[in-house]
């Protein structure tokens, strides 16, 4: 219908990416995305987010454990995640913990679109170019969003407004 195709890191590969690259954008090299607004001739429109990686410490995605359980072929669970939080320390991810208290910070990013034709959908080295394309702008906001606030965490604790309408009972 001529809307916008909004790119968003996500799935279980991205939910459970390990805490060490919590500020590293990842999409798997899937490009349907691009195919999908270069056939319509629709822009794309990168979405990043920080701070949500640093509520939760996971210590690995546990892709080869679901490999070796072959719950990635049964059950199509690509992932295994384990992370360390309270109240139980080291769990697999379905075993809740307690996140830490983290500023989230999403960003839209400018739209994308490209004057290729219909027909670049099929050529892959468009693709590639316009995921690439795509791939840097998402990480050049993820960066300018780590370098405006590098702690999240400490940012929502230090944040004397957010506290206190918490404890009033005002929803944030």
């Amino acid at each position: 219908a001529g809307h916008s195709v909004l790119v968003y890191p996500g799935g279980d590969q991205d939910d459970y990416r390990p805490w060490t690259e919590r500020h590293h954008v990842d999409l798997r090299g899937h490009a349907g995305f691009v195919k999908l607004a270069l056939r319509y001739q629709v822009p794309v429109v990168p979405v990043v987010s920080h701070g949500s990686h640093d509520a939760i410490f996971v210590l690995s995605r546990g892709d080869r454990l679901a490999h070796r359980l072959g719950v990635d072929r049964r059950l199509r669970v690509k992932v295994i995640p384990f992370v360390a939080g309270l109240p139980w320390g080291l769990v697999p991810a379905p075993v809740p913990t307690w996140p830490l208290p983290a500023k989230v910070t999403v960003r839209v990013c400018e739209p994308l679109q490209w004057d290729h034709g219909p027909d670049a959908a099929g050529d892959p080295g468009v693709v590639r170019h316009c995921y690439e394309e795509v791939l840097g702008r998402m990480q050049s906001n993820l960066d300018e969003l780590v370098e405006a606030e590098p702690h999240p965490v400490l940012a929502r604790l230090r944040d004397p407004a957010r506290r206190g309408s918490r404890a009033r009972g005002d929803r944030a």
